[in-house]
């Protein structure tokens, strides 16, 4: 992989299939999200991904849905529960 420094990292970063970071880390929270639900995760991570229970029978209760959380603060937008839903 040796490339001089004035090589476009383009071609590099396609040969090494790494992916651009904003969707390295939607992969990742995504990963974080499917253990979760699967209990392959971390005790704290597993209890803050809650499915979606409806109160009456729907079609779409079988489609893996998170519940989403409410929150009053931008940081509290940021939190895990939120963004894995």
């Amino acid at each position: 992989m040796r490339s001089p420094r004035s090589d476009n990292a383009t071609p590099l970063l396609r040969e090494l299939h790494w992916l651009p970071i904003v969707c390295r880390v939607d992969f990742k929270l995504l990963v974080f999200t499917y253990k979760a639900m699967h209990n392959d995760a971390p005790v704290y991570l597993c209890e803050l991904v809650c499915p979606y229970q409806p109160t009456r029978t729907l079609r779409s209760a079988n489609n893996n849905i998170l519940q989403v959380k409410r929150t009053r603060t931008k940081a509290g937008d940021c939190s895990f529960a939120i963004a894995a839903a």
